[in-house]
């Protein structure tokens, strides 16, 4: 269901881009449970995607229901949600997505280290350490796309 969201909401295979077919189908997706899902749906409320009203309240309640889960993008959209507003949830939340593996969050921190930023004291070796592991796992990506 979720998948079937995704290709409506971006007009993907044979899918004419449907974004209010996209809610529609991720609606039934987050009554099913899917954490995909919820993050997708969340979005969908965060940017009046599907001729949902824009509802932060709701957006964030699904991204936060679907960063609890261990949804990677989720936590890093939460870090973005938060970061000029309540900084130390920001980097809580960028954290938790790197450390689970997320390379957009891996930058983030490093950005945060790097100007001292969210409430971290500047730390350019902290902020090297994790553009480094940034940079290491989208290599490895690459070296997997290339090997297909």
């Amino acid at each position: 269901m979720n998948n079937l969201g995704n290709y409506y909401e971006h007009g993907k295979g044979k899918q004419t881009k449907d974004e209010a077919k996209a809610v529609e189908w991720y609606k039934k997706a987050v009554k099913a449970g899917n954490v995909s899902a919820m993050y997708n749906l969340g979005n969908c409320y965060l940017y009046r995607k599907g001729g949902l009203p824009w509802d932060i309240e709701q957006g964030i309640k699904l991204q936060q229901k679907a960063a609890e889960a261990g949804n990677t993008n989720a936590m890093c959209s939460l870090g973005c949600i938060y970061q000029y507003s309540e900084a130390e949830k920001a980097v809580e939340w960028f954290r938790k997505a790197a450390e689970a593996g997320d390379g957009s969050a891996m930058y983030r921190l490093g950005r945060l280290y790097q100007y001292g930023g969210g409430g971290l004291i500047k730390d350019e070796a902290k902020a090297v350490e994790w553009y480094q592991k940034q940079q290491k796992l989208e290599i490895a990506r690459l070296q997997k796309g290339f090997k297909n």
